[in-house]
């Protein structure tokens, strides 16, 4: 379904990145057992199959390259894009030390790491927002100057929200759709000089290649 509605809004190149948290926390606990809304990884090797097979048909039916990857997530500490892991991940590898779970990443065959949404997001739900920040460390920001040389690029647009700070750092970057409902299509995008391949997205990405697009219907 996802392939069908970004093949015919006209896209060429979409990154398939469902949750993976770590269990051994209550957000990932709950993401998990209650909101179902993280994978598990005795299906991983089953979703990474359902990606193959949805990108031989966006090819064919679009001319779409499909990315495989994961947003690794540990509780509200950090999140990150894992773009091109076809590998299987175990929840262990998931670490509250970053950098651990980059290096693991890398070891696994990661091609991209993304940083997700340094800022906080906004939200409609005051609960909600009060929650966040009394909860959201932005670990990865606090720690930017150890955490950047690390990783690819940073997120400087999430669905509606811009983050300036990463701008004003000059950090690589890309946008992301955020996508969870079919209205957040309609989001910050990134526009990248490049062949629709990982290896020379993420060249252009490294040196700069990279602008915003805000789509809309």
């Amino acid at each position: 379904e996802v392939i069908d509605f970004y093949g015919q809004h006209g896209f060429d190149v979409i990154a398939i990145t469902d949750h993976f948290f770590d269990s051994r926390t209550a957000e990932g606990l709950i993401a998990k057992k209650i909101l179902k809304r993280s994978l598990d990884e005795k299906k991983i090797a089953d979703y990474y199959l359902a990606i193959e097979n949805a990108s031989r048909k966006a090819m064919r039916k679009y001319n779409m390259t499909v990315i495989p990857g994961l947003e690794v997530c540990f509780a509200y500490r950090y999140h990150v894009l894992a773009l091109g892991m076809t590998a299987p991940m175990e929840s262990t590898h998931i670490r509250r030390d970053a950098k651990k779970t980059f290096a693991k990443l890398r070891e696994l065959g990661c091609e991209i790491i993304v940083a997700c949404h340094p800022g906080y997001k906004k939200q409609k739900n005051h609960a909600i927002r009060i929650l966040q920040h009394a909860i959201r460390t932005r670990y990865l920001w606090k720690n930017r100057k150890e955490i950047a040389p690390l990783i690819d690029a940073w997120e400087i647009a999430n669905r509606y929200d811009l983050f300036n700070d990463i701008g004003l750092e000059f950090f690589p970057f890309v946008a992301s759709s955020d996508f969870h409902k079919p209205q957040d299509i309609y989001s910050w995008k990134t526009l990248v000089d490049a062949e629709p391949n990982l290896p020379s997205i993420k060249e252009a990405i490294k040196n700069g290649r990279v602008a915003l697009s805000l789509f809309r219907k």
